[in-house]
């Protein structure tokens, strides 16, 4: 009661780091905190990751469970080619834009630890940030899907700073 008071006095989101509370996004889908976001209509945002906790992945099916819930998947969905490619059937989730840069930059490595580059051809994973990028929205139809997001000062641990960031997303 304390929570649903709350959200009905004030505009609000929720946000969850699935590695950080050790349970999986697949987890969410029968919980009250799912069920409260669906019945108030309310934003949630969820840490994408390689991990298993955070496969973005798991979103696909709780974004069709739960039509109520506009869900963010943050870090661009870790480039899961998997979803990426499902995300056009689901108008209720968007990426950020958080720690896009340090990820790209990832990505043109030749065996990269953090993210999918399945289905990214050589010619473009080697190419300028841009490049890729565009490629990424133009592949998956993403240009209505994108938020800014930052995780200043996270991205400092990464080595890049906020001009930085700033720079990549305009």
């Amino acid at each position: 009661d304390y929570i649903s008071n709350l959200i009905q006095k004030n505009k609000c989101g929720f946000k969850m780091h699935p590695l950080a509370l050790n349970t999986p996004i697949r987890s969410l889908a029968n919980s009250p905190l799912a069920s409260l976001a669906n019945e108030f209509h309310i934003p949630f945002m969820l840490h994408t990751g390689s991990d298993s906790y955070s496969d973005s992945r798991d979103l696909l099916k709780m974004s069709r469970d739960y039509p109520q819930i506009n869900f963010c998947a943050a870090h661009f969905g870790h480039f899961r080619k998997e979803f990426l490619e499902g995300i056009d059937s689901c108008s209720n989730i968007y990426l950020d834009t958080s720690i896009l840069s340090v990820l790209l930059k990832e990505m043109t490595l030749i065996n990269p630890k953090h993210v999918d580059i399945s289905g990214i051809p050589e010619r473009i994973r080697s190419s300028a940030h841009p490049v890729l990028f565009n490629w990424l929205v133009d592949t998956y139809k993403l240009e209505d899907k994108i938020m800014f997001g930052s995780d200043m000062n996270w991205t400092k641990l990464y080595g890049t700073n906020r001009d930085q960031e700033i720079k990549f997303v305009e």
